[in-house]
């Protein structure tokens, strides 16, 4: 499997300690002095091969001229280099879940982490915390694991089975989540975001009146409803409120556009297509 864009840059960016170096790499690359760098002089004049060239460019030419200026290649560097992070809140406890919490206010979004887990060692918490402080809002982001490792698992499949349990998932939303929310935080809106597993939990809970809104990032829905035995579009009808689904090229044809997703959201008074 090759690995993400963003992975490519971090590898790449670690050998930057300074912005300083950030520029003379640029510079180097620049024969011509005329401020922007080319796919091809990128490869020309640099180390980096054609897998690192295009992740460069697929993040770094934000205006999509072919080619990359200074700002856009200290942006890309700077953006993926690996940064000391510090958990802004805490953990709590609803009933027998541990919850991340971080922010305050009236709005709220319930995180719904992916197979990873709720201490996984990518930048879910880190990027948790940057809703919060963009947003204003308060996030929380349930343990729906509950400690279950996937290492536990023959395979995949097993996994997903056996953490795919809308009926224990959905007490806990109804019995002590939302109480929490409501009645401890005084949450007055509350939206739903899931990514890749914790998609098909989203959705699941974007079937109550409270949640106001959804959004799954690389969602891997089909998977989770076959691995519960449920019936998709059943889990579809559901919903209650606008939802976006952000999926990406390796995702199940069903959560992309044409999909029984959009299908059946096009039905819906809320549906507009963006």
């Amino acid at each position: 499997m090759c690995p993400g864009a963003t992975t490519v840059i971090a590898r790449i960016s670690s050998q930057f300690k300074c912005l300083e170096d950030i520029e003379a790499e640029f510079k180097k690359m620049d024969l011509d002095g005329d401020g922007k760098i080319t796919r091809e002089e990128m490869m020309e004049y640099s180390a980096l091969n054609q897998q690192e060239v295009n992740a460069v460019f697929d993040l770094g030419d934000t205006d999509r001229d072919g080619s990359i200026d200074l700002n856009e290649f200290i942006g890309v560097m700077q953006t993926s280099a690996p940064v000391p992070y510090t958990e802004s809140e805490t953990t709590v406890t609803v009933g027998e879940t541990d919850v991340y919490l971080v922010g305050s206010g009236v709005k709220c979004v319930i995180w719904c982490h992916d197979m990873k887990g709720f201490n996984s060692d990518d930048r879910t918490r880190q990027l948790v915390d940057k809703l919060a402080e963009t947003t204003g809002w308060v996030i929380v982001m349930p343990d729906f694991l509950g400690g279950k490792k996937i290492e536990e698992s023959a395979d995949e499949y097993s996994w997903l089975s056996s953490i795919t349990d809308w009926n224990t998932i959905r007490d806990f939303w109804v019995e002590r989540l939302l109480p929490y929310l409501r009645d401890d935080l005084g949450i007055k809106a509350i939206g739903v975001l899931g990514t890749g597993w914790g998609s098909y939990v989203a959705t699941r809970m974007s079937s109550y009146e409270e949640i106001l809104a959804c959004v799954n990032i690389q969602p891997l829905i089909s998977s989770a409803v076959e691995a519960a035995k449920e019936d998709l579009y059943e889990v579809y009808e559901d919903v209650r409120c606008p939802t976006l689904m952000m999926a990406c090229r390796n995702n199940c044809p069903n959560e992309k556009p044409g999909g029984p997703g959009q299908q059946y959201f096009q039905l819906l008074l809320f549906w507009k297509e963006v």
